[in-house]
């Protein structure tokens, strides 16, 4: 291995690492309902797919996801991420794959919920973004029933 081709995989491994910081740093701020923070994470012209909850392109529309329609819904959650799978596709593209559990109280209810984020990335005025985010439900269920007795109830 050249030097070369070692600087090229320290870079990508930083580069993912940005990605995940991203996506860490969206968790927080979703949680601490910092919504103007977390539209600011999305690049310009970014698009958002949260299946029930609707379909956003661009971010005057993402930005009234956050905004209104999530306070409204959610009054408590807690994003906790994992098994994030990242490719960098060039040095200013890339996409990844996490699964999340998000304890939450949505319409006044105790819920679990649980599912998978499909992103693209792209890095905008050199800084990581979210170009596109869809999340997958895996299950969605009243706290007391629990996934077995109840799956999906959205």
């Amino acid at each position: 291995m050249t030097s070369k081709d070692l600087e090229a995989r320290v870079t990508a491994l930083e580069e993912i690492e940005k990605i995940k910081k991203l996506r860490y740093t969206y968790c927080y701020l979703c949680d601490e309902y910092r919504m103007d923070d977390v539209v600011n994470l999305f690049a310009r012209g970014a698009k958002a797919d949260f299946h029930e909850f609707g379909q956003y392109d661009g971010n005057a529309e993402i930005a009234r996801f956050y905004k209104e329609i999530i306070p409204e819904a959610m009054t408590f959650f807690v994003h906790m991420v994992s098994n994030p799978i990242i490719d960098i596709i060039d040095s200013d593209h890339a996409e990844g794959k996490w699964y999340a559990d998000v304890p939450a109280t949505l319409s006044g209810e105790a819920r679990w919920m649980c599912g998978r984020y499909e992103e693209k990335y792209i890095k905008e005025d050199g800084v990581w973004k979210f170009s596109e985010m869809k999340f997958f439900w895996l299950y969605e269920t009243p706290f007391d029933k629990g996934w077995v007795k109840e799956r999906m109830k959205l």
